[in-house]
């Protein structure tokens, strides 16, 4: 992962917040998402727009909502 992106490093800071774990965070970001159109979340952190979706399928996740 670039970690000089600060889409990408706000994202992984999010997931290892809600997974509690690198590993998990980090397969979580590189994964399709079936709730992300089966893109990995890390592709769609090139625009705010795709990191405005991946923090709120984040924040589904954490709280237990449908997806």
């Amino acid at each position: 992962m670039d970690d000089s992106n600060p889409r990408i490093r706000q994202a992984n800071a999010r997931a290892l917040e809600i997974l509690e774990d690198a590993k998990a965070a980090a397969h979580w970001i590189e994964t399709p998402n079936v709730s992300l159109g089966n893109v990995a979340p890390l592709i769609l952190l090139d625009s705010d727009e795709g990191l405005r979706r991946v923090l709120a399928e984040l924040s589904a996740i954490e709280y237990g909502l449908p997806i």
